[in-house]
């Protein structure tokens, strides 16, 4: 029965540790994931201010890097909250600043987002963009 208690605890740590090798690892990811869930629910609640607040705060108060989801979750919001242009710069800024490259569904959300608001000349300029950096 012991046996079977080790095995469960130690596969049960694999699951909730998933790849990290190292306790920092885990503590910034799971900082990471926190500031991830907090946003995704300001958003959903649609507290626009508070979910960009949060991103602000990720860096310059608590030294967490953003990842594709935080992003994308920003960008969201800044979609959702009309601030088409602070999304835009984020958008820009996701492989410089964070080099985090934008994936297929980013591109489309804000494509969709920007296109539905009628912003035609930023659609214009984002897919011009995408196919000069990657070759579209």
């Amino acid at each position: 029965m012991n046996e079977i208690n080790s095995r469960y605890n130690n596969s049960k740590s694999k699951i909730l540790n998933g790849p990290f090798e190292n306790k920092n690892s885990t503590i910034s990811s799971s900082g990471v994931l926190k500031t991830n869930i907090k946003i995704k629910n300001y958003i959903k609640e649609k507290k626009y201010d508070f979910a960009i607040n949060s991103f602000n705060e990720m860096e310059e108060k608590h030294n967490i890097k953003p990842d594709i989801i935080t992003i994308k979750s920003i960008i969201n919001a800044y979609l959702k909250s009309k601030n088409f242009n602070d999304a835009i710069n984020l958008f820009n800024e996701m492989e410089n600043k964070y080099n985090i490259k934008p994936d297929i569904i980013t591109i489309n959300t804000i494509i969709n987002m920007l296109f539905k608001s009628g912003q035609l000349e930023s659609v214009f300029n984002i897919f011009s963009q995408m196919e000069k950096k990657y070759n579209i």
